[in-house]
């Protein structure tokens, strides 16, 4: 009985992640604008987001809080961007 308790966990657990990817897949977005002209800047310009993190390299002054340099999530990050401690 366990196994079949399993199964049809399983089969929702599909069911529900098939419905995120497609409800995700079709949501409107808007697509980047370019920033009106603004200090003598003209077309061209990009507002955009991003998330940076340093970890001190050359006196920059960039650090990762403890928190997060403790996390099991660390390795990961560094490893992705091609870094070491």
């Amino acid at each position: 009985m366990a196994g079949g308790r399993f199964g049809w966990l399983a089969v929702a657990a599909l069911a529900l992640a098939a419905v995120g990817v497609a409800l995700f897949a079709f949501m409107p977005s808007a697509s980047p604008t370019p920033l009106a002209a603004e200090g003598g800047r003209g077309e061209g310009w990009l507002d955009m987001h991003v998330h940076a993190a340093g970890i001190g390299a050359g006196d920059s002054g960039a650090f990762v809080n403890d928190v997060m340099a403790g996390s099991w999530r660390m390795p990961f990050y560094l490893r992705a961007f091609g870094v070491s401690r």
